[in-house]
This record gives structure tokens, C-alpha cells and sequence, in this order.
């Protein structure tokens, strides 16, 4: 199998598509929710107290104890997302509140919602938002106002967040038996699954809100790490609720994906403080890799194959791919091509536009912006295999790349030495 310079392949990706592309159809802005000025802490201590328990992105304490998302905020900037705020004594969630941001985090969200609030949140969902849920005791007044704020928002899914357990700093370990059920989901392993820098190893809370993702007949959240062996703490509106054993369908991390939305439901918020935050921050194990990967993932869009057109010569060849999410190796095949015949796979920048170039002979990719890539000789049942080596980064995620491969024939259509294959339309993404 032919290996090009796997260094070369991200650099043509990266320069031939639109300077100005996004990362999603929405693009790349998150908008944090915070609860109303001194409505945190339990209603306990000063207003500016309270206040400072609501986890504010402008809040990049250092101070031991803080509860700042500070820093949370600065690194998603260094990754290229913009990052914003919104107050829930600001007004009404509205579609026009929504539709600028492809993510939103529900942090310490705590007031009741309307209806009509809770139908914008479904329709900009449906439409291809993406939200994170975290929820804590001290998001609120009281132990049950931030949860139930959250699940206001995830009945329709079948998904729903304990009150918080406050019982330590469990910690979550790849290394034990079942702890993650889904250990080479994006959420876990980066984009490519497989091991390596964006492995996340181990990552902790504190006294922290696990979620159930039942799921229903019209949604199907899963378990990626499992809370078997924890117990969960019941609803209760007057107060705090009862411990239980934690069942199959609760975890630490649970994720529904549809087409290009996601929901993330994360445990625990101080998992996510300034560094010195209460229980523990960014800087513990590995929190900061796990807050990045769901982010990435949040932002990301499903990779998708769509075969185009079709060749023209003596097969006529066919052209495959078996992967298109980032962070992988990608293989192009042609099958059905002359035994021993050199090619060419050319792979241009959006989707096909067709160009009838020979009668019954139709290019797809476009060609400026575009990029020839050698294809081996074709082996003797007519095979020829070109692996690419895909960046892992959200900077392609959405978009579209065509490909088409011109094998030699003698005797072929075009200008009697060469033949077409189909065309392959595919759209970038990570892996769902």
C-alpha cells in the first residue's frame, strides 16, 4: 500500500480549501449560561459570594477555593472557538439568542424556564446545535434548582441529572474494569480513537451530579463512562434527595448525537475550575484533555461518504473510501481498472461540479481549488490503494472534499489513452 509524505497531505488539505471557511455550518461560538447575580452558594454567604459560585467565564481566580471558568474560557479561545456569556436575568432564551453559537454550555443555569423557552432550545437543537450540561448544588439557592433547571431541557431525550451526590472526589479511570464503557469514543481518545495524545486516562470531580440516559423511543443517549459502583441522589423539590445505587443507564459522561447535534452531560463543574478551584480544576489528571475533547467533539460534525456521477471506460473504475473522520487514516481504492495502469486521484475543494470533459466522460471535483495525488499501478485484478493520513484538528470539520481518479487504458474515452472513475463527494468529520 502506497504511503505519501504524511506530513504534505494536511498542509494541501488546509491550503486549498476557503481561507474563510468554518469549522460547522453554525461555526465555532459558545455561549455559556450563568445563573442570575446571587443566586449561587446555596443562598449562603455574601451577594458577591453567591455570585462568585455561579463559575463566570470572566472569573480567572487563581485564589485556593475559586470557582472560576476563567481559564476554561482562555483555552477555548487558544483553540480558535469564541467564547460568551449570558446572564439568565438578562431577559427571555431566545431563537435569536441561539442561532449565533454552535455550542452552549448550561452551566449554572438554575431558574425555571417557560415553554416557549424550552421550545427554542429543541428547534435550534434540532437545527444542529450542540449543548454541554453540567450541573451542582451550589449552581443554585438550594440542592434541586440547578438540576431540575437542566432537566427542564433534557425530558424530550430521555436524559435527566441527578441532584448532586456530595460524596468526595470519585475519580474516573480508563484503567478499571467497565469504567468506560465507550473507551474509544471521541470524548476519551480524540478524534482518532486509537490511542495517544488526546487520551484521556483518568479525571475527577467533586461531590458530583451524575446523569441517566434511559433514552426513549425517540432518542438513544449512551453511557460513555459508567457510574456503577457510585451512587446517585434522587430529586427532591424540598430539599436533598435520597442516595441510591447507580444503575446501567447512569454515568459520569453520557452523549447523544443526531445528525450534526450533540449532548454532552458531564458530571461534575469543578472539574472544570481555574487552577486552585474548589475540589478540583483544570490542572487535576486529566481534565483539561477531557474538557478539550468535548468541546472538539461539540463543535465537530459527522464525516459522510456520498458516491457521485458515474465512471467511463472499459470497467468503468470505481472509486472508494473507507473513512472520512478526522484524526484517521483515510484509504482511497479504485477497483476495476486495467492491470498494471498508473493513475492519478484528483480531490478538489467543495462539492462535485460536474464538467462534461469527453462524450459519456463527466469530472466532478473542482479543480481550482484542488490537488493531483499519484496513484500506484493497479495490481493485476485491477486494485490500486492511496492511504492519507487526516489532520486531526476541528479546522476541516464540515467540509466537503471530491474525489475522482483517472486510471490509463489504451483505447480509453479519453482522448484514447485514459478512463474516468465515479466521483466521491465526502463531508470531514469526527467520528459519531
Amino acid at each position: 500500500m502506497f504511503h505519501p509524505n504524511r506530513n504534505l497531505i494536511p498542509l494541501l488539505l488546509l491550503f486549498t480549501l476557503p481561507a474563510a471557511a468554518q469549522v460547522d455550518p453554525l461555526g465555532r461560538s459558545v455561549l455559556f449560561i450563568r445563573g442570575s447575580s446571587g443566586s449561587g452558594g446555596l443562598g449562603q454567604g455574601t451577594a458577591s459570594q453567591r455570585t462568585e459560585h455561579l463559575s463566570g467565564i470572566e472569573n480567572r481566580s487563581t485564589q485556593p477555593g475559586n470557582h472560576g471558568f476563567g481559564a476554561l474560557a482562555d483555552r477555548l479561545r487558544q483553540e480558535g472557538f469564541q467564547v460568551s456569556q449570558w446572564v439568565e436575568s438578562q431577559g427571555s432564551l431566545t431563537a435569536a439568542r441561539l442561532a449565533p453559537h454552535r455550542v452552549v454550555v448550561f452551566g449554572s443555569n438554575n431558574r425555571t424556564y417557560s415553554a416557549a423557552e424550552i421550545k427554542v432550545f429543541h428547534d435550534w437543537f434540532d437545527a444542529g446545535g450542540s449543548a454541554l450540561f453540567i450541573s451542582d448544588a451550589n449552581w443554585g439557592p438550594n440542592f434541586n434548582a440547578a438540576p431540575a433547571s437542566d432537566n427542564l431541557f433534557l425530558a424530550r431525550y430521555g436524559m435527566s441529572v441527578y441532584q448532586d451526590s456530595a460524596s468526595g472526589v470519585p475519580v474516573m479511570r480508563r484503567s478499571d474494569p467497565g469504567r468506560f464503557a465507550l473507551p474509544g469514543h471521541p470524548l476519551l481518545s480524540g478524534p482518532d480513537g486509537s490511542g495517544g495524545q488526546n487520551d484521556v486516562q483518568a479525571y475527577e470531580g467533586e461531590g458530583v451530579s451524575y446523569f441517566n440516559a434511559a433514552g426513549n423511543a425517540g432518542y438513544q443517549p449512551r453511557v460513555v463512562v459508567s457510574a456503577t459502583g457510585f451512587q446517585v441522589r434522587q430529586l427532591d423539590p424540598l430539599g436533598i434527595g435520597p442516595l441510591t445505587a447507580a444503575g446501567p443507564s447512569d454515568g459520569a459522561l453520557v452523549v447523544l448525537t443526531r445528525g450534526n447535534s450533540v449532548i454532552v452531560g458531564h458530571f461534575d463543574r469543578n472539574s472544570f475550575f481555574n487552577p486552585g478551584g474548589t475540589g478540583s480544576d483544570l490542572t487535576r489528571r486529566d481534565n483539561r484533555q477531557l474538557a478539550l475533547n468535548i468541546f472538539r467533539f461539540l463543535a465537530s460534525v459527522p464525516g459522510a461518504i456520498n458516491p457521485v456521477g458515474s465512471g467511463c471506460g472499459a470497467g468503468p473504475p470505481v472509486l472508494g473510501v473507507d473513512a472520512v473522520a478526522l484524526g484517521r487514516d483515510q484509504t482511497w481504492s479504485v477497483t476495476a481498472a486495467a492491470p498494471g495502469a498508473p493513475g492519478l486521484l484528483w480531490l478538489g475543494a467543495g462539492p462535485s461540479s460536474p464538467l462534461g470533459i469527453a462524450p459519456g466522460c463527466t469530472f466532478h471535483p473542482s479543480l481550482s481549488p484542488g490537488f493531483g495525488l499519484l496513484l500506484p499501478a493497479a495490481d493485476a485484478q485491477g486494485r490500486t490503494f492511496l492511504k492519507l493520513t487526516l489532520p486531526g484538528g476541528l479546522e476541516l470539520s464540515g467540509q466537503t472534499v471530491t474525489g475522482q481518479a483517472l486510471l490509463a487504458r489504451p483505447g480509453g474515452p479519453l482522448l484514447g489513452a485514459a478512463e474516468l472513475s465515479n466521483g466521491v463527494e465526502v463531508v470531514l468529520g469526527f467520528s459519531r
